[in-house]
């Protein structure tokens, strides 16, 4: 329901008539901003490409778990495979574990966005002390648990 609701503000502002809408259209104006228009989250998939490699990397580097959950790891990892960025080939020691590996279309990506996304968070980061990256980091995170739970308002 909360999803909705803030999928609905977005969705319904700076639109009509009237004071509100006026003042609304003002604030877009001002931010350079047009209206908002939906989208399906398939954009996000080169996204997905990025994160689940560096996640696996860091990963790969400590010993450790990628440190998502196993629902939202199967849908990046179907969604994926479907555009074919990845593939999922079963560990021949373990038929219920699998390897996901990049494939040449994904590695391009990969290769492209890669860099962009390093410049971007150069960019957004600098002269931010790395305690507050922390903390702002781990506020993020707890916010969107708190939109991925969904829990009655």
């Amino acid at each position: 329901m909360r999803k909705e609701k803030i999928r609905s503000f977005f969705l319904s502002y700076g639109k009509g008539t009237g004071p509100d809408a006026d003042r609304q259209r003002q604030v877009l104006a001002a931010l350079e901003y047009s209206e908002f228009r939906a989208a399906d989250d398939g954009y996000l998939d080169p996204i997905r490409v990025m994160v689940a490699d560096q996640k696996l990397t860091e990963a790969k580097a400590k010993g450790d778990a990628a440190g998502v959950t196993e629902p939202t790891t199967f849908a990046a990892v179907k969604a994926l495979i479907e555009k074919g960025y990845i593939t999922r080939r079963h560990n021949p020691g373990n038929r219920r574990k699998f390897y996901v590996y990049l494939t040449p279309a994904g590695a391009a990506l990969r290769d492209m966005l890669v860099p962009l996304a390093e410049e971007v968070n150069r960019i957004a980061v600098d002269g931010i002390p790395p305690e507050h990256l922390s903390t702002l980091r781990e506020t993020l995170l707890k916010m969107i648990a708190n939109l991925a739970d969904e829990k009655p308002i």
